[in-house]
């Protein structure tokens, strides 16, 4: 809000503040844009797909989203048609890639752990009354096996 003065002629040539409202655009505007910005990027991507087979992110998340939610494959094949989508073959492709490397990752990150317990018994040459009278300890031991 704008914090306007406007001249006062009871109070000597003294401004006080103008009541001016800047309204904000109402959610159901901002949501409308939202969708239209939405379609103008999804439109350019397929133009963009279109004069360059390597522009294809927006093809191959959606494909790979609707791989994941079970979708048929004639859906698919349909809006590979319609270049909404990459082809079948580069959505498995993408998915074997991806598994491969997720499998790797995971076993780079897989060890194995061995604990121990054992009981030491620390025996004292000199008996003095300030040492305590158990000498028995228990510690643990771990390893870590790659």
């Amino acid at each position: 809000m704008r914090n306007l003065r406007e001249p006062n002629s009871k109070n000597n040539g003294q401004q006080r503040p103008c009541s001016c409202v800047i309204s904000l655009p109402s959610k159901s505007i901002l949501l409308t844009s939202l969708h239209v910005i939405k379609k103008k990027i999804t439109v350019l991507s397929i133009m963009m797909r279109s004069t360059n087979q390597h522009s294809n992110t927006l093809q191959s998340l959606l494909g790979m989203f609707l791989q994941s939610t079970h979708t048929p494959q004639k859906v698919i094949e349909t809006l590979e048609r319609i270049g909404i989508l990459v082809s079948v073959n580069a959505i498995h492709a993408a998915t074997q890639s991806l598994a491969v490397q997720t499998h790797q990752h995971l076993r780079s990150l897989l060890v194995t752990y061995a604990y121990d317990n054992f009981d030491v018994d620390l025996k004292t040459h000199e008996h003095k009354i300030e040492n305590s009278t158990e000498s028995l300890k228990h510690l643990t031991s771990g390893l870590m096996f790659p």
